[in-house]
Parts: structure tokens; sequence; C-alpha cells
């Protein structure tokens, strides 16, 4: 009852307060809804209408063609992780279960296995994103920080942030993004925030504060960028996908095709190619892909 009071706050402040022009229509592409062992946990999309599909639970990975289901991979050594990214040419995997990071070829098979050392907790690699051709950044949850990885040999060269309120510290992150400029945002799942770094390491930005209004966060979770302009941001609690400029300013909110506000029952990672936008709902195990046209 308390969440759908949150959510029904939500979206009454969305109506009344800033009316039609915050509300940002999507259509969707392709909607599934999954079984219990199938939870819909990351999206490689290879272009528009092609991707693939990678489920928690059963290590499994599904290869969608032109929107429809095709080749299924399953491994006992996919199972229970949380990303499932890929960067020049190989496939990163965050191994929850052994806390690593493994790299995979393009069929699936190990190439190594990456480790941390821990700083308070053990190792939770929860998201890796491209800064340059000599440099990752590796989202480190439990230890609130962001590790810098040489893709050439795998190992860890240095880290940004510690546990903390203030800019330039972090609290869960969990998704990130890097724009053409190099900048790193970041989602703080406690800090109910997106943080943005600059290439030195430095906190230079923050978006959104703590709240149940348009423009506010409570739980984000996925984040996404749309044609090096837009963050979507989806928040884990209230259910719904709210968009910032790269800086800062709150855009609108993701609505279906009837105009009401977009909402799942925790739409936990988003990714994003071209204006389509892929959300996987870990909780109801849909996934679902939806275009955003209006977005330029």
């Amino acid at each position: 009852m308390k969440r759908l009071v949150i959510v029904l706050l939500f979206l009454c402040a969305a109506c009344i307060a800033h009316g039609q022009d915050i509300l940002i229509p999507s259509t969707v592409v392709l909607r599934e809804q999954l079984d219990n062992r199938s939870t819909p946990t990351d999206i490689i999309f290879k272009s528009k209408d092609n991707w693939l599909l990678y489920s928690a639970v059963e290590g499994r990975v599904t290869e969608y063609d032109r929107n429809r289901p095709g080749k299924v991979y399953k491994s006992q050594d996919l199972k229970d992780g949380i990303c499932f990214v890929e960067l020049d040419r190989s496939i990163y995997f965050c191994d929850s279960r052994n806390r690593a990071l493994r790299q995979l070829n393009t069929d699936y098979s190990l190439i190594r296995t990456i480790r941390a050392a821990p700083a308070g907790a053990l190792f939770d690699p929860t998201d890796i994103v491209k800064a340059n051709m000599y440099l990752y950044y590796v989202v480190d949850n439990d230890n609130h920080r962001i590790l810098l990885m040489t893709p050439q040999d795998g190992r860890f060269t240095n880290q940004w942030g510690r546990m903390g309120y203030d800019r330039g510290m972090l609290r869960y992150p969990f998704s990130a993004v890097v724009d053409n400029a190099n900048l790193l945002y970041v989602t703080e799942v406690l800090n109910t925030r997106v943080q943005m770094f600059a290439p030195t390491g430095r906190g230079t930005l923050e978006i959104g504060s703590w709240g149940v209004e348009p423009g506010q966060l409570y739980r984000p979770k996925g984040l996404a960028l749309m044609h090096n302009k837009y963050l979507i941001i989806s928040d884990g609690y209230l259910g719904v996908l709210q968009i910032f400029d790269v800086y800062g300013n709150f855009v609108g909110v993701i609505t279906d095709e009837q105009g009401k506000v977009r909402r799942y029952a925790s739409p936990t990672r988003i990714r994003a190619y071209d204006d389509r936008l892929a959300v996987l709902d870990y909780y109801d195990n849909v996934f679902e892909v939806i275009s955003i046209p209006g977005l330029k």
C-alpha cells in the first residue's frame, strides 16, 4: 500500500503541477512476459532490431534477430550475474555470485577472470563502461567506488570515491554511462542521485534529489544515454522512467501510447541504442523495448 501511495503521488504531481509538457511519449517495439526462471538482467544491442538478452537465473543468452528470439546459449558459469556488456569485441560479465568480473569472447568462452582487492567489502562489480581505448570504468557497488581498469591486461590502476554523501563520494553506485566528452555519469541508489565525474575523477555535478515528484529520485538504478544528450533514469521503487539532459535539467517522464506514465514493478537495468530503450524489470520478469522518437 505504501508503494502504491508513493506512485500515485508521483503521478498526480506530474499531471497537476507540470501538465503535458513533461510527458514524453513512447511506443512498444517488443514486450515479453518471461517466466520465473528467466529473470531479464541485461541486454547488448547489436543494432536497433538485433540484440542479446541475458537472463541471470538460468545463465541464458538469447539472440534476437529483427525483434524475434532465436538461438539460445546456456551455461552454469553465467548464472547469477548482474551485468552483461560488450566492449571492443569482448563481453564482460559481472559475476555477483563469485565476486568477479569475467571477460568472455563473443562465443561466451572465458578469456580471463578479473578480481579487485576489497576495500572493506568483497568486490561487487555491477556495471562497466568504456572511457577510451586505454581505460574502462568499473562500478564497485558494495565498496562505493569507481575502479579504473586497463583493458589490455585487466589491471586496476586507480579508483575514485568512497562512502559518503558529499560530491565526489558515493553510496551504492549501480549503473554508469560515458558521454562523448568522456564525462562519467553514475546512479547512486542511496544518495538518490546521478553524479557526474570529470575524467580526473572530480565529482562535478549532481542530478536529481530525494523525493517522489517529477524531477526527483527515490531509488535510481538503471541509467541510459540517448543521442549523447539525454540521461534516462529508471527508479527501481517508483517504477517510472525519467529523462534529464546532460546538464542536469529535468526533461520529462516517459509515457505509453495513451499518454499515461509508463510504469514497471522494478525497472532495474535499462540500455539505449538510437531511439530504442530496453527496460529489464527484475521483479515482474518483463523485458520490454520501447521507441522514444521525440528525443532528438
